[in-house]
Parts: structure tokens; sequence; C-alpha cells
């Protein structure tokens, strides 16, 4: 189990290692397996191409941040949006570096996309909407709202901007309460 877990590792920091150096599409088995070093049998055991490494990932990251969701009522997380977004910058925190890394290497617009409907559809559940004046309105802020707080949390990662990641769970709850919260009766 330690030995699965370090060669994951191994195989995960080789392939961000050198998506910094060439095109993704130009990565081997052999470049991944030379750069971890280890053999493509290791390789072969925990994945099928370098795709697949690169997939998950991108899927552990947004898992991890979703796994911060679970159990937490939604009108909770509007009404008071701040420890969760705590949360979400204590996780970031942890391994920023190789988030960064991650990001500046990889385009993850689909994942963003996907991840962002699906905390949307979280946040407009029916139980919601039966607390609020206009569903319609409501859905369209809880989208604007969830799109912008991913893309400030991106571009603090990235760098881009003066945006600090230190500052976000502040700042959003505040701007996610004045914008989710007019809509409620």
């Amino acid at each position: 189990y330690r030995n699965s877990i370090r060669s994951k590792t191994l195989i995960r920091n080789a392939l961000l290692s050198l998506m910094q150096e060439k095109e993704f599409e130009k990565i081997t088995v052999t470049d991944i397996v030379s750069k971890a070093d280890i053999n493509r049998g290791t390789f072969y055991a925990h994945f099928a191409s370098p795709s697949e490494v690169l997939a998950k990932i991108q899927h552990d990251f947004f898992s991890g941040v979703e796994s911060l969701f679970r159990g937490v009522n939604p009108e909770d997380l509007i009404r008071n949006p701040y420890p969760i977004l705590e949360q979400v910058n204590h996780y970031i925190s942890q391994d920023i570096e190789f988030y960064r890394l991650l990001l500046s290497v990889s385009d993850i617009t689909k994942l963003t996309e996907k991840y962002s409907r699906g905390l949307s559809i979280f946040l407009s559940d029916e139980s919601l909407l039966k607390k609020v004046k206009n569903p319609r309105e409501y859905k369209i802020a809880i989208y604007f709202v969830v799109s912008g707080v991913l893309s400030l949390y991106l571009d603090a990662l990235e760098n881009f901007g003066d945006v600090e990641l230190e500052e976000l769970p502040h700042t959003l709850a505040t701007i996610v309460k004045n914008v989710v919260g007019p809509c409620f009766k």
C-alpha cells in the first residue's frame, strides 16, 4: 500500500515536471518512468497512459475540494460561506506549489465547468428554491457567484492580477451574501 502511494506520487510528479519541459502530447510512458526512476511495469500497474495520469491528477484536486462540501447544508453555505471558503483555502495551501504547477501545465477548463455546474445544482436545492423570491433569479445569482468564486481561486493560484489567496474567504463570503442574500424571502 505504501509503495503504491509512493509510486503514484513519483509518477504524478514526473509527469508534471515533464509538462514544464515539453508539450503534453509528446510525453511518453518511457519519459515518465525514466524521470520517476521506476520500471514500466510499475507505471502500468497504476495507469494505462500519460493521459490517464493527468486525468487522475485533475480529478484528485477537484475531488478533494468537493469533499469539503459533503455534509454541508446548502442554505448554511449560502448564508455563511466563510467557513467552507476558509477550508478550501486550507486545502489548497497544504500543497499550493503543486496546484500552481498543475494549473500552469494543464487546461482544466472542462473540469472547472463540470464542478461549477455541480456546485450550482447543489446550491439550487428544491428546499432552497421554496425560500427565495424568484427561483430563476436565484439560480442565475448562484451560477454567477459559483463561477466567480472558482475564477478568483484559479486567478489566485496562477498569481494573476492582484488576487491573494489569503484574502479570498472573507472577501468572497461578503460578496456571496450581498449577491445571493437579497434573493431570499
